[in-house]
Order: C-alpha cells, then sequence, then structure tokens
C-alpha cells in the first residue's frame, strides 16, 4: 500500500453567501409614469360587515374611494332569506355607467368593477333587507417613503 495523505474534512466549512443579484431596471415602456412602474406596489384590503334596511333607512353608502388612485373592488353580497324585499347595489364607477346589482333574499351576488368611487346598497318599496357585505379593495401603493419616514 502506499502512503495515503491525510486530508482534513471540509464539513464545518461555512456556506459562502451569495450576494443577490440587483433588480432589474424598469422597462424602458413604463418610464413614463411620474415614478416608474416597476417601483409600484399593489396593495389591497379588505372590509366586511352587515346590512340592515328598514323604513327608516333605505340606501346606505357602504363604501366611498379616498384616494386619487384608480381602484378595483370585488364586492360580494347576501341578502338574507328573512329578508321580505331585494337588495339593489350600485356600484359608481369614474365617467363610466354604474354596476347595478339585484339580489333576491335568499341569494348571494359578487362583482368585480374598475374605477369604483363609491357602493350604495338599498331597497326599493316597502320591506327590510337583512344581510352581509365584503369588499376587497385594490390600489397602485406608489410612495412608501412618505408614509414610512
Amino acid at each position: 500500500m502506499g502512503k495515503e495523505k491525510n486530508k482534513k474534512c471540509n464539513c464545518e466549512k461555512k456556506e459562502e453567501k451569495k450576494p443577490k443579484p440587483p433588480k432589474p431596471p424598469c422597462p424602458p415602456e413604463y418610464k413614463c409614469f411620474p415614478k416608474p412602474f416597476c417601483d409600484i406596489e399593489i396593495v389591497c384590503t379588505k372590509t366586511c360587515g352587515n346590512i340592515h334596511l328598514n323604513h327608516d333607512v333605505r340606501d346606505l353608502n357602504i363604501w366611498k374611494k379616498g384616494l386619487d388612485e384608480k381602484t378595483i373592488v370585488t364586492a360580494s353580497f347576501f341578502n338574507s332569506s328573512s329578508s321580505s324585499v331585494s337588495l339593489r347595489v350600485v356600484v359608481i364607477r369614474m365617467g363610466k355607467i354604474p354596476v347595478v346589482l339585484n339580489i333576491p333574499k335568499g341569494n348571494s351576488l359578487s362583482a368585480t368593477v374598475e374605477d369604483a368611487v363609491s357602493i350604495i346598497v338599498s331597497h326599493e318599496g316597502e320591506g327590510t333587507v337583512d344581510g352581509t357585505y365584503c369588499l376587497e379593495i385594490c390600489f397602485p401603493f406608489r410612495d412608501k417613503k412618505f408614509f414610512f419616514n
């Protein structure tokens, strides 16, 4: 047998951290935005609640846009079978025809609407409406420094 070379085990060698690749530059086609498009983060928030309409409260504005940003709203509504009339939902949109949903008692309907400005629920005629709603509102978030510094 020949001489064996003693080699130390390299088991305790720490893993070398590789530097993260740099973030790719914003594509040139998005440079026309005030802030580069690739710096925009989409933020979504959810809100849910109850609806009770009767002869005292015939309609209710359940959401109103308070940002100068384009919004996309996914709205889901449930009209309980204990309601005596249909639930009417009107989603007002910026510069476009409103989206109208008529929800019979015991049913649910949903819609995703671009450029939503406000959402109004109501009922027609005499009777009551009991139900629930859930909204998911998404909008671009452009300037973190403004809010977090």
